[in-house]
């Protein structure tokens, strides 16, 4: 190679090419060596953070939003049972409804059949109670009662799982457990059994003593 009339041999180009490397590799002639030193909070980056729960929150629903079954508004005024036409088809279901006003009567969700057996939860304001029955040819078996404060409006809500039933209820803090009952549920009937659970549907209404409750909506479906 040749250069204002000199000869340079590739040797040379090569040594000048790898210094030129070095030198930028140090730093030595690009100025770094006059920047400050990095802070200790540079050097961990992203790993020195601190993390503080403010809020925390659980969605909950007891009818699965989407899937509702039955979601219509009650009668005005309701002075019987209402069994609809449309039941579980496995035995995980959940029926919610407002109540809106009830004086003596008590008022009751669940699973009924045409024939009258149901397995349901009744809620009793005038006695300040609420209970799990089973009825089975013709005889009704209360298998769980518990003594609770009860006061319209309210939210009233009827779950099962399997054989396990619980009683609810929402008054404004969101939905709370009163009352659940499995074995004796299980002793007289199994959910789990097809032919049974085709013969039950949604109910909600009336039941008992006479009178009469407003309610508001009311829904029915799978239950989560």
């Amino acid at each position: 190679m040749i250069s204002d009339g000199r000869r340079v041999d590739r040797r040379t180009v090569v040594k000048g090419v790898g210094l030129t490397a070095l030198l930028g590799m140090s730093g030595t002639l690009l100025g770094c060596d006059d920047a400050p030193p990095s802070s200790d909070r540079e050097q961990t980056g992203i790993l020195d953070l601190t993390f503080v729960v403010k809020e925390t929150y659980r969605l909950f629903a007891l009818v699965t939003p989407g899937f509702e079954m039955i979601d219509e508004t009650a009668p005005v005024l309701v002075q019987s049972l209402i069994r609809t036409d449309r039941g579980p088809v496995a035995p995980f279901a959940a029926i919610e409804m407002s109540v809106e006003a009830a004086d003596d009567a008590d008022v009751t969700a669940g699973l009924f059949s045409a024939g009258g057996d149901h397995v349901a939860v009744v809620f009793s304001p005038a006695r300040q109670q609420v209970s799990v029955e089973v009825r089975r040819n013709g005889d009704t078996h209360v298998v769980a009662r518990e003594t609770v404060e009860l006061r319209a409006p309210f939210e009233a809500a009827f779950a099962v799982c399997e054989n396990q039933v619980t009683a609810l209820v929402d008054t404004g803090d969101g939905w709370q457990p009163l009352l659940t009952s499995r074995d004796r549920v299980a002793d007289l009937v199994d959910l789990r059994d097809p032919s049974t659970l085709a013969a039950l549907s949604y109910g909600y209404g009336v039941t008992g003593a006479a009178g009469a409750v407003r309610l508001g909506r009311v829904k029915a479906g799978p239950f989560g």
